[in-house]
């Protein structure tokens, strides 16, 4: 077998992803609030003792509220240690680098710290699900409407594969910044409890580091959290 691209897969959180969880969260807590408050004032109002579940369980959205806030700021954190270890990394390797991008351009308009990067140092830049059908029209091969959010994941990490494959030409190097979930090994973290609530693991990813090994790529995964 001849000698393959190495590919470092950057395995992250998606920051935008984590802003829309944080807003989320606090639209749900708004509400439960709400609730609570009218509680709060007709127990006021009546005169009657505060009941002792109701203030514990404004309590409780109190520290949701600073859950969604540790979100945000992860969002952010995540971003700069992306770009700090993307920056050293391109600035070490001293040869043809390709970076991919989970989703397609109008999915990552968001991200222009990696692609003023890409521009800057002259590397080539591709988008993983261009062109990915059930991604872009949410339909599958064959012009059937996809019903369930899971049939986007059907197929996309071998799309990926595929479009490395297409793509990465006679460049030495590879970033792939992707969804941590889309690799085999991922560390414990202090967004998880959030981040399952709104965004469950499908079975069809997950294998993303397995199946390029198989192809014979040498692969290192590194995880972006907070």
């Amino acid at each position: 077998m001849s000698k393959k691209t190495k590919i470092y897969i950057v395995g992250e959180y998606h920051p935008t992803n984590l802003r829309e969880l944080a807003f989320l969260c606090v639209a749900s807590v708004a509400e439960e609030i709400e609730s609570l408050k009218d509680k709060l004032i007709e127990q006021y109002q009546s005169q009657k003792k505060i009941d002792d579940k109701l203030l514990e369980n404004i309590h409780k959205n109190i520290d949701k509220l600073l859950e969604c806030e540790e979100v945000l700021f992860c969002a952010q954190e995540i971003r700069e240690k992306e770009f700090e270890y993307i920056n050293k990394l391109t600035s070490s390797l001293n040869d043809k680098i390709v970076i991919y991008l989970e989703g397609n351009h109008e999915a990552n308009i968001g991200r222009y710290e990696i692609v003023e990067l890409a521009k800057r140092e002259n590397l080539k830049l591709v988008y993983l699900d261009e062109g990915n059908v059930r991604y872009e029209k949410t339909m599958d091969e064959n012009g059937r409407i996809l019903k369930h959010a899971y049939e986007i994941q059907i197929g996309r990490e071998d799309y990926w594969i595929k479009r490395i494959e297409e793509t990465v030409g006679d460049a030495k190097y590879a970033i792939a910044i992707v969804g941590r979930n889309h690799v085999g090994r991922s560390k414990e973290s202090v967004l998880n409890k959030i981040y399952k609530k709104f965004s469950p693991k499908y079975r069809h990813i997950g294998y993303f580091d397995k199946k390029l090994k198989e192809r014979g790529y040498d692969v290192e995964i590194v995880e972006i959290t907070c």
